[in-house]
């Protein structure tokens, strides 16, 4: 930090300081002077420093001096001192003389100095303070002040070069004559009006610059120089963001720049305002005042810039005047919208699908657990089926990584596409360049309908990283779609009139890659790339695209920013069956007053269901909408939507958007099923094959035939259940019409027939059937039907368990050094699903990735194979997850493997032992054993041995997605999962259980329902996984129970108090007080949630 030393006392003319960074400014009388300041005057100018000790320099017409420490040194401020060290000398003095002494002989030189010295060549400046004017002496001479009066002749100014010692006769340099006093300056500045909507994406009209003049009267004198200033070098304005805005004048264009405080004030990117001056005289000057950027709107205050104008002339006159600069605030424009859509027409598809298959797609869509291959084959397969729904389709398909392949070969039915689709797998690169070529030549494959709409569909979940070309040293070169081939692609889209849509699936996705391949062939004009970075939202995505049940546009003529005005803005509320859902760009937060709505954090975009069950989904950023009409929407309606645009500071504009919606006839969509038993002969509810159908104007649907593909198979409808005979125990499929009012269509049902208790689903939405016996039913992800049968307990058997760790170093290339043998297992059917092993608590992990790592390896003592093995965990990781092909990990079968371990104490085949490493092994019955390595004594390394004979209860988990559970009689245990699922336990004492991660989140809360909750029969309600840490607080920040209707719903808040209410429990028809047994009327929520707790209808962590 620069030191300040000094202050200008007087000054006439022009006089500067350069600072040690460069930077000069004009000085003032008053102004602070810094140490290292260089000080210049100009031809007429002059200026006299006063420095911190009192003492002045005086700096006459072009001069210059450099205020260093040899001019003032503001670290030696010695006054007192020298005081002291005079009054101690004349002491001195007198005391020699009293003393008897010639003090010229003996004591130091007298205050005059020490007299001549030797020679005649003169000597060096003396200086004599006068400090005492009045002393009373004790001997010598009285040291009173002199009193004599002299006429001194007038000073001349005598300059001794202290270089040359030797240098005597110096001529005197006679003063300049002093200046004619200035004559008055009159400054005459006028203020200026600036509008932000003449700034990039305005829309109030006006001007962003304005030019004015400022009229000057010198009083006959020259003008000298002229600035402009803000108070203090600041403003009192902010920018949109929030930030101070300072100010300063650069003398070499002559510009006062406004710009962020705290940035660099040069880089335009940094300013806010600039005001120029031009064509100077001696009577006039001209400034152009231009914002450059939006100001942040404060209500009730009058967005000004008070600006400072400075003159000096010739004779070093000075004066000041200002002038404003009113910034006119932009505000957003609402508009009204009209738009109409007619549903019900038929139209044929040809279906051109370009799908990634790269090893990227295999990685996690956070998403039910899915991979995002299997979302993108699930999400395609509905794509088909919406197609179908309005008419003949044929689809080609081509698949992308490293190279593009056409698996269909040429156009081909939707049966055979789904099948290819369905067989999918992922890896390698993404070649882009290679998939739009295979894409040209697929189109042109026989088989495709005539007179039909032309669609494509190009997703990927990534960017390019190859192309068909390298150069000298095989590096890829035109990696992406280059103008040339964008050029060649939307011709070949214009001459086949083919719409094509580029879809970017998750966060790593790259629109801009995408772009050149989004084109509407068909009215030849550029179309958005679709970005789904939440894959839950990817079948909705592509269903709305499909013609003739949706209508898509822009809230806002134009789209934002132009309609939110220069401060930018963006949609911050949408109002839709008297319900508001808002946003606020700021913040990046989001709330809605219906649980029927979902927010996507990252692309800002909600997704509505309306009261008719139609879908609206509206970017809050730049205002495009989808509207999507619902299946059961019927005739002709309305819809009304309210919508507010907010600028960047504050200012609003609202208006009314309307959607006529014609409904012809709302398309019938039947869906393929997928059914998993363990039944030779299974009984397959209607409503559970029609439970993923839709549309038909929600007339009823009814079974209309059915047809075994096989035959040795059979299908017949048996009341109001389809009954399948599986003659050879190995599966087999039948196809089924639905009949909804003057529609039908048809879909075709696979059957999976699994030998055993435990029947398992995949990410497909799939029905599941059990039998008789005690059966384990897990749906996975998917919106799955799961059906029980008898239910209740058994034993399931004994089993057992030894697992061994050798001693030694792991990852030495011993493959059989960890193992796993099922010894013993009662139940014949039964076999081992799972094995981990966990290190987490160790700070360890599986070493396989990099130098001195070794990954999984399967050992010549195996008895599994790796075809046995359906999937082992990859890379680092703290848990070694192992699961296994159904029915290969038996009852004698051992597992061998090696693998590499690193971490603090966990390298070594004894470590698992003595620190007591679990381990885990999971059943085909659901059941599991859990063990601890133990410290082996007798063949070193680690070891357990684990055996049960458990108890189990018939389970039925839905898993993630919005699953209908149904146990079926007898005893169960039921479990929805994530989403929103229905759940029916049957007859018997049924147990249905929360865990914690089934819950939703503040904006989207799980709603569960239970159909049949009877506390008579035993039903329970387990919480007691869900709710955290309510086994020491009170209960009620947990639960709360109210009736609604003729149900009663729990609302929980997992977290307790403080957090959010992200889980509904709706018992149907049922009461209050049908569940306390009495007259609740009196009873508090907490004395109603302590009944239940007594009374074992509800299980929470409380005794």
């Amino acid at each position: 930090m620069a030191t300040e030393i000094g202050v200008v006392k007087a000054l006439i003319g022009a006089v500067t300081a350069t600072s040690t960074d460069g930077s000069v400014r004009t000085l003032q009388v008053g102004d602070v002077v810094y140490a290292n300041d260089l000080i210049s005057t100009g031809a007429e100018g002059a200026i006299e420093i006063e420095f911190a000790d009192g003492s002045v320099m005086d700096l006459g017409r072009s001069s210059q001096a450099l205020l260093d420490s040899e001019v003032f040194d503001p670290v030696n401020i010695d006054v007192a001192d020298n005081e002291e060290s005079v009054s101690d000398d004349v002491d001195a003095i007198q005391q020699a003389i009293l003393e008897g002494q010639d003090p010229t002989q003996t004591a130091e030189e007298t205050a005059a100095g020490a007299g001549n010295a030797a020679g005649n060549e003169g000597h060096d400046a003396v200086f004599v303070d006068y400090l005492e004017p009045e002393r009373i002496p004790e001997a010598g001479f009285d040291t009173v002040g002199v009193s004599n009066t002299y006429d001194f002749p007038e000073a001349d100014l005598l300059f001794i070069d202290d270089t040359d010692p030797e240098q005597s006769d110096v001529p005197p340099i006679d003063p300049p004559p002093p200046p004619p006093p200035p004559g008055d300056i009159v400054i005459q500045a006028p203020s200026s009006l600036v509008s932000e909507g003449g700034l990039a994406n305005g829309i109030s009209g006006g001007s962003a610059t304005s030019t004015q003049t400022i009229s000057l009267d010198l009083g006959g004198n020259d003008l000298s120089s002229i600035s402009l200033s803000t108070t203090g070098d600041t403003t009192d304005l902010l920018t949109l963001n929030g930030s101070a805005i300072d100010t300063v004048w650069d003398s070499s264009t002559g510009t006062l720049i406004g710009y962020i405080s705290g940035t660099d004030s040069s880089d335009s990117a940094n300013q806010v305002f600039t005001v120029l001056l031009s064509t100077i005289s001696n009577s006039q000057a001209s400034y152009t005042v231009e914002l450059l950027q939006p100001l942040r709107d404060v209500d009730g205050v009058v967005e000004n810039i008070n600006v400072n104008v400075n003159v000096t002339d010739d004779l070093g006159g000075t004066s000041s005047a200002s002038f404003n600069v009113t910034v006119q605030d932009d505000a957003p424009v609402a508009n009204p919208e009209q738009r109409a859509t007619t549903l019900g027409q038929s139209v044929d598809t040809n279906l051109l699908l370009i799908l990634d298959t790269s090893n990227s797609m295999n990685g996690s869509a956070e998403f039910q657990g899915m991979t995002k291959l299997e979302v993108m084959i699930k999400s395609s397969l509905n794509l088909i089926e919406q197609y179908e729904a309005l008419g003949d389709v044929m689809v080609n398909l081509v698949t992308f990584n490293n190279n593009a392949e056409n698996p269909t070969n040429l156009w081909v039915d939707t049966a055979t596409a789904k099948e290819i689709i369905n067989s999918l797998t992922a890896d390698g690169e993404t070649n882009y360049d290679d998939a739009i070529q295979q894409a040209i030549d697929a189109f042109n494959d026989t088989g495709k309908l005539d007179d039909a709409q032309n669609l494509a569909y190009f997703m990927s979940d990534g960017a390019p990283n190859e192309s068909n070309e390298t150069d000298a040293n095989g590096k890829y070169i035109g990696v992406g779609i280059d103008s040339g081939e964008q050029q060649a692609w939307e011709q070949f889209l214009i001459d086949n009139g083919i719409t094509s849509y580029a879809l970017g699936m998750g966060a790593d996705a790259v629109a801009e890659e995408l772009a050149p391949i989004a084109y509407d062939g068909v009215n030849s004009s550029e179309i958005p790339v679709i970005t789904v970075t939440d894959f839950s939202q990817l079948g909705d995505t592509l269903t709305s695209t499909v013609t003739g049940n949706s209508v898509s546009g822009d809230l806002l003529d134009g789209g934002l920013p132009s309609s939110a005005g220069a401060d930018g803005g963006w949609i911050s509320q949408i109002t839709i069956d008297g319900v508001g859902y808002t946003y606020n760009q700021l913040t990046n937060t989001a709330s809605a007053g219906s649980a029927v709505a979902s927010f996507d954090v990252t692309t800002h975009v909600w997704t509505i269901t309306t009261a008719n069950g139609s879908v609206l989904t509206v970017d809050m950023d730049n205002g495009e909408y989808t509207y999507t009409v619902g299946d059961s929407a019927n005739g002709s309606f309305t819809e009304e939507i309210t919508y507010a645009v907010t600028d960047g500071d504050g200012d609003s504009a609202s208006n009314t958007f309307t959607i006529d919606v014609d409904v012809d006839l709302s398309t019938l969509v039947v869906s393929d099923d997928v059914v998993i038993t363990n039944q030779n002969s299974v009984d397959i509810p209607e409503w559970a094959l029609f439970a993923n159908d839709s549309g038909a104007d929600g007339e009823t649907y009814s079974l209309n035939g059915v047809s075994a593909s096989s035959d040795s198979d059979s299908a017949l409808v048996n009341g109001n259940s389809v009954t399948f005979n599986d003659a050879n125990s190995n599966g087999g499929s039948f196809s089924y019409q639905n009949q909804a009012g003057s529609q039908q269509d048809s879909a075709n049902v696979s059957v999976t027939y699994v030998n055993g208790s435990l029947l398992e689903g995949t990410f497909r939405d799939e029905i599941l059937i059990g039998g008789d016996d005690v059966d384990f039913i897990y749906g996975g992800a998917g919106d799955d039907v799961l059906i029980g049968g008898t239910g209740g307990t058994y034993s399931s058997g004994e089993r057992e368990v030894i697992a061994r760790v050798s001693p030694g170093q792991t990852g030495t290339g011993n493959d059989n050094q960890f193992s796993f043998t099922l010894t013993a297992l009662a139940a014949a059917a039964l076999y081992v699903t799972e094995v981990r092993i966990s290190l987490a608590e160790y700070n360890a992990f599986f070493d396989q990735v990099g130098t001195d790592s070794y990954t999984f390896t399967l050992g010549d003592g195996s008895t599994i194979s790796s075809d046995d093995i359906q999937m082992v965990t990859d890379g680092d990781t703290d848990e070694l997850v192992i699961t296994f092909e159904p029915g290969t990990f038996t009852n004698g079968e051992t597992l061998t493997f090696g693998i590499d371990t690193d971490g603090r104490g966990m390298t070594r085949g004894e470590d698992f032992g003595s620190r007591e490493v679990p381990f885990k092994v999971s059943f085909s019955d659901g059941t599991s054993l859990d063990g601890k390595y133990q410290p082996d004594t007798t063949n070193g390394g680690s070891s357990a041995s684990v055996d049960d004979d458990p108890i189990v209860t018939e389970t039925l988990d839905g898993g993630a997605g919005d699953d209908i559970v149904v146990g079926g009689d007898g005893e169960h245990i039921i479990i929805g999962g994530a989403g929103n699922d229905i759940l029916t336990g049957g007859e018997g004492a049924d147990l249905f259980v929360w865990h914690d991660g089934d819950q939703g989140t503040a904006v989207n809360p799980a709603e569960d329902t239970v159909t049949d909750f009877n506390g008579s029969e035993g039903d329970i309600l387990d919480l007691s996984d869900i709710l955290q840490g309510e086994e020491s607080n009170d209960i009620t920040d947990y639960i709360s129970v109210a009736e609604q209707g003729n149900d009663v719903v729990l609302s929980l808040t997992p977290e307790g108090d403080g957090g959010d209410m992200t889980q509904t429990i709706t018992l149907q028809n049922t009461s209050i007080d049908q569940l306390v047994g009495s007259d609740a009327s009196g009873m508090s929520n907490a004395d109603i949630i302590n009944s239940l707790i007594t009374s074992g209808q509800i299980q929470v962590d409380q005794s």
